[in-house]
């Protein structure tokens, strides 16, 4: 269903610079534990200080692949629930006209026609009634996910 996905926070520059940093550390460390004439110093920083930044940089960087991927999502999600909302609408202009051709052909006295016509009407008043529930769960359901990251957050 859609919204099912966390709503992401914007990575910061202070987020993006971070990592890199943490990445330039682990490289350097690396470099420093291979290249040091001090054995205890070289051995410290290839095989505690390399290993432990390599797997803050691995964590950070999927958390930051996770994060745009969840922005696309909902990106996609806000999407379908815009259109949703488009056909919604759509339908009702359809149904205001039927009326409209209800009402002129009531007017000139076509009872048949007008009947068939209100008979359209309503049925395509129905048919909007569904897109209008279907609109209201795609954006109760986008608007769940952002209150669920508003009590996360505090």
């Amino acid at each position: 269903m859609v919204g099912n996905e966390p709503h992401p926070r914007k990575q910061s520059g202070l987020y993006i610079a971070g990592l890199i940093a943490v990445g330039a550390a682990t490289v350097g460390a690396y470099v420093l534990g291979f290249t040091t004439k001090d054995a205890e110093l070289g051995d410290f920083c290839k095989v505690i200080l390399g290993p432990l930044l390599s797997l803050v940089v691995c964590v950070w960087a999927t958390d930051f692949y996770h994060r745009l991927g969840a922005s696309k999502n909902l990106e996609r999600d806000v999407g379908k629930a815009a259109y949703s909302t488009r056909v919604m609408l759509h339908g009702v202009y359809d149904v205001d006209e039927q009326l409209r051709e209800a009402s002129d052909t009531l007017n000139e006295g076509d009872v048949p026609t007008a009947t068939k016509a209100l008979a359209v009407a309503v049925a395509m008043t129905r048919l909007s009634l569904r897109h209008v529930l279907q609109t209201l769960r795609e954006w109760e359901s986008l608007s769940h996910s952002a209150v669920e990251l508003g009590e996360h957050a505090v």
